[in-house]
Order: C-alpha cells, then structure tokens, then sequence
C-alpha cells in the first residue's frame, strides 16, 4: 500500500487555518498532523502488514480459558477452613499459628517433605542475605524449591515447557522482624492452564504433587 502524502494533507489544512486560527495555534497543528502522519499513518500501514502476515501463520494455543476449567481438588479446599487464607490468583497466602518461629516451621517442613516422598532441592535465605548485606531490621524470607525427581520426570517428558514452572515453590516469612509467619505457594493448576493440549496423564502428575504440598501447608498452617 502507497504511503498517503503527509504534504497533501497539511497543505489545505495550513490554508485554512491561516484565515480563522492564531499562529500558536497553527504551528500547534502542524506539530500534531506531523506527528500524526509519522505514528498513525504508517502504524496502520504496520497494522495491515501484521494483520496479513498473522493471517498466514498457524494459530497459536496461549492456553486454556483459565484455571477454572481445572476442579478443585480436596487438598486446596481445605484452606475454606483457615481463617485469614488470601488468594492472590495463582498464590495461596496462608497464615501460620500466632508464636509460632519460622525456625520451629522449618522442621515441621522437613520433616513432613521427606515422608511426602518430596524433597527440598534448593533453599534461598533471602531475609539473611539483606542483612547481611546491611538492611539489619529485613525480616526472615525463606524460599524453598521442592521436587519429586520421578513425577517431575515424568512431567518433562511429556511436556518439556512445563520446566519453566518447576520445581514447586514454597515461601515461609515472617511480616516483622519476630512477627507472625506467613506461607506463600504456587497453585497448580494456573500453570496447567497454560498447556491446552497436555496429557491428563501430566495434568494428574501435576495436581498429585502440588496436593501434597497443600496437605503438608494445611498441618503447619492447623498446627497440626
């Protein structure tokens, strides 16, 4: 497509606005038509181009219509219970029992990975390395990667791009300095709606680990 004259344009223009408008005025429209012609005139052009070029490549899948489409497991409902839960779309915020140390959680944590058959394969102290760094008064923030070698196996396998979200995140911090603990974890299921075409057989392997980690989030968050 031809490139519509921006000369053509500014020229009447121009002429008219020489009998009824001020020169401040006119020199503010020249800007403006200028700037026009640069963005809105060739941005359409662009428009087209990509509208044609989009018609001629395949159609990409950016997922399911959302998490919805995925029931939620009896695991995750258990925390309608717990008084003070936040959802914060793919995050579950959970609160921990009054006067309980992140210390004391940290073994509850553990413990209950090693007899879920999980492991903690990567820890971040993020609350001790600003201190260290000078922040003295940053409150414990601790962010625990969790894996089960042979699911997440099995997830590569039969998705590949599923690593990006893996291993399972698990965050315990407190929201002062020897405050009260609080614990962060990803749902499963907002990752799975990313892959529309994945296996229920991964879907199942998926919702099996990320329901282990809310069964063991539920006995720290109950005290139990």
């Amino acid at each position: 497509m031809n490139r519509v004259s921006l000369a053509a344009l500014v020229k009447p223009l121009l002429l008219r606005n020489r009998q009824c408008t001020p020169r401040p005025h006119g020199a503010f429209l020249v800007i403006a038509l200028l700037f026009l012609g640069t963005v809105g005139i060739s941005g359409s052009v662009g428009a087209e181009s990509i509208a044609a070029s989009n018609d001629e490549s395949e159609e990409i899948h950016l997922g399911h219509a959302g998490p919805e489409e995925f029931e939620r497991t009896e695991a995750e409902k258990q925390f309608d219970t717990i008084e003070g839960v936040r959802h914060h779309g793919p995050i579950l915020q959970i609160p921990m029992p009054e006067g309980v140390t992140l210390e004391d959680l940290e073994m509850t944590l553990e413990s209950e990975i090693a007899g879920a058959n999980l492991k903690i394969v990567a820890r971040q102290n993020i609350g001790k390395a600003l201190r260290d760094r000078g922040d003295k008064d940053f409150p414990d923030y601790r962010i625990y990667h969790i894996c089960n070698l042979t699911v997440g196996g099995k997830l590569l396998s039969l998705e590949p791009a599923f690593g990006a979200f893996m291993p399972c995140k698990l965050v315990l911090y407190e929201e002062s300095p020897g405050g009260r603990v609080w614990a962060l974890t990803y749902k499963p299921a907002f990752a799975l709606a990313y892959f529309p075409e994945i296996s229920q057989e991964a879907v199942d392997a998926a919702q099996d680990v990320g329901d282990r980690m809310y069964d063991i989030l539920y006995l720290m968050a109950t005290d139990g």
